[in-house]
């Protein structure tokens, strides 16, 4: 039982220090929500647009704010398209 209770401990503690890859890349103050669709340069690459991970789309609590969180995504997505292009 004891190693399950470590098992248990050692995911709550993973779980808790879960970041965002924007705050893995940007630094742990870094705010999507705020920096999304944007081009950005970072030390490993100098363009980076940073948008919602796909699943936080169909986290949405309604159809509506599916559909607003979806378009959105679509303009971060031609965003990084465009900038991609201009490489």
């Amino acid at each position: 039982m004891h190693g399950v209770s470590s098992l248990q401990t050692r995911e709550a503690n993973r779980f808790r220090q879960r970041t965002t890859a924007g705050q893995t890349i940007f630094g742990s103050s870094f705010p999507v929500t705020r920096e999304r669709g944007k081009v950005l340069s970072s030390k490993l690459a100098p363009k980076v647009v940073a948008t919602v991970h796909p699943s936080a789309l169909l986290r949405q609590p309604d159809e509506m704010s599916r559909d607003r969180e979806y378009a959105r995504f679509v303009v971060d997505l031609r965003v990084a398209l465009k900038a991609a292009g201009e490489a």
